[in-house]
């Protein structure tokens, strides 16, 4: 009796983290690590493989600082980025540093493995700094894109030609 009562206590316990911090309690065997990034929309990832998805409806979560991303703590992990169909819009700083103004210096990467990024037609815009100072050296836009807020790619390693799509209608200031 004593026992089954810890154990509920601790099961409660977790269930309070996971709704605070928007992560899903898994279990030690899992590789798969889950939480909110919008009102309809989720992140999973594959802690095996460092490919995070979005996935869902709607547009990611604008008003959160780069720490609260649950994700966040797995940076050095990530590796890929893919979007699903159904998300609308990239969040201000999802990807981006800490501190925006002491990562005007040297500090390194936020999220130096991440070199792919898959962006899907749903998506219509990328928030403010939201890839800002990544490791990405390449990335593919999909038609549909209608806005890339400032700094949004703003000192990665990007290299090769940048190809914009037609229905870009703003680009914002040192977006890249």
């Amino acid at each position: 009796m004593f026992l089954k009562k810890i154990m509920t206590t601790v099961l409660a316990a977790a269930l309070v983290v996971s709704v605070l911090t928007g992560e899903a309690v898994s279990a030690e065997d899992s590789e798969i690590v889950t939480g909110y990034c919008g009102k309809n929309a989720i992140w999973s990832l594959d802690t095996e493989t460092g490919i995070l998805t979005f996935s869902g409806t709607g547009e990611m979560y604008t008003d959160k600082s780069v720490k609260e991303w649950g994700y966040y703590r797995y940076r050095n992990e990530i590796n890929e980025v893919i979007v699903k169909d159904g998300i609308t819009s990239i969040g201000n700083g999802a990807f981006g540093p800490f501190d925006l103004y002491l990562s005007q210096y040297d500090e390194p990467l936020v999220y130096p493995n991440l070199n792919k990024l898959t962006l899907p037609s749903s998506v219509k815009n990328i928030g403010k700094f939201a890839f800002y100072k990544t490791g990405l050296t390449s990335i593919e836009f999909s038609e549909g894109l209608e806005t890339i807020g400032d700094g949004a790619f703003a000192k990665t390693p990007l290299s090769g030609d940048l190809n914009l799509p037609k229905t870009l209608n703003i680009l914002g200031d040192r977006a890249f």
